[in-house]
């Protein structure tokens, strides 16, 4: 992540100090939406990257976005403030960062659970369930906040992501540990 993005989300977390806890979430949740609105749509970054069109333009093109998802006042002054400063393409790293924050702030940390196939409800298989109580054993006091994903890639095993660490537990890594081993 850039320093930039990092000062940007640092900025935005000091505006929203008298916010209440859902009312910093809901910005957080603005902030990664238009961030990964803006990763996923060549045609607004096209946009918003352009030097030739005019501010005023790119001001109207977000503020038809911000208006048809309702956007709280905040993201929006703040939204407002990154294009004007030309620094739009920083806000998916900046969404990141203030979400990050938002999480301190709300003493939750999220905990990625990354399996090969979908993992079925009810079915959770006991390494799974040693993963999950290693991890709210360690992070007492703590809300834990569980996503699942699926990578077919990593052929069997989980990668555990809590916060920025990555724990791979995987059968691609002890192949690729095995096959770096053997030269």
């Amino acid at each position: 992540m850039s320093t930039l993005a990092k000062r940007y989300a640092d900025a935005i977390f000091e505006l929203m100090e008298k916010e209440t806890d859902k009312s910093k979430e809901m910005v957080a949740n603005e902030f990664l939406e238009i961030g990964n609105l803006y990763k996923k749509s060549t045609d607004i970054k096209k946009v918003f990257n352009n030097p030739t069109l005019k501010f005023d333009f790119k001001k109207n093109i977000l503020s038809e976005i911000v208006k048809k998802a309702s956007y709280k006042s905040l993201t929006i002054k703040s939204l407002n403030f990154i294009l004007e400063s030309n620094r739009f393409s920083f806000i998916p790293e900046i969404a990141i960062e203030l979400s990050k924050l938002v999480d301190e702030a709300l003493n939750r940390v999220n905990v990625t659970i990354i399996s090969a196939r979908e993992l079925k409800k009810g079915l959770l298989s006991d390494p799974l369930i040693s993963v999950k109580k290693e991890v709210e054993s360690n992070l007492l006091g703590k809300k834990i906040i569980y996503k699942t994903e699926v990578d077919p890639s990593i052929i069997g095993g989980v990668i555990v992501k809590i916060g920025d660490k990555l724990y791979d537990f995987s059968v691609k890594n002890s192949l690729e540990s095995i096959k770096s081993a053997i030269g």
